[in-house]
């Protein structure tokens, strides 16, 4: 799956930054279900691609860190982050694995647009495994629209 991403992500964030309907309107419905400010939360974002959603949330005071298995994606994403930071960090690991989260540590977890890209039963166990106890309600919000 990675060899394929890498081999259109420069198209692939093109499509997006040029501001995509569906890419939008998915954000735009994920994000009407959060929070209007998700300050002090650790969140989760599994197949962040190029980064939008990762940004969003950043946007709303998350400390949020976006993962995707392509490493071309991870760095459109980093370098949008390079020349607006926001705060948001990103990592090459697969959403099935989740290798570079520790355990515990997030209190949202966030798949938008990538759910069709992975294992679905590994994909809803996975953030049972990262979720902060100390979070008063750990929360999983998914999008399962495909990018």
């Amino acid at each position: 799956m990675a060899e394929t991403w890498d081999s259109i992500a420069d198209w692939y964030t093109h499509l997006v930054r040029d501001h995509s309907a569906m890419h939008e309107f998915s954000r735009d419905i994920l994000l009407s279900v959060l929070p209007p400010t998700l300050a002090g939360a650790q969140v989760l974002d599994v197949g962040c691609g190029e980064g939008i959603v990762t940004r969003a949330l950043a946007e709303r005071g998350a400390s949020v860190v976006g993962i995707d298995p392509t490493a071309a994606l991870i760095a459109h994403a980093q370098a949008a982050e390079h020349a607006y930071p926001i705060g948001a960090s990103y990592h090459q690991d697969d959403g099935q694995s989740l290798a570079t989260v520790g355990s515990a540590t997030m209190d949202w977890v966030i798949a938008a647009l990538s759910l069709n890209n992975i294992t679905i039963r590994k994909a809803c166990a996975a953030p049972e495994t990262i979720t902060a106890p100390s979070a008063p309600t750990p929360q999983c919000c998914l999008n399962t629209a495909s990018r």
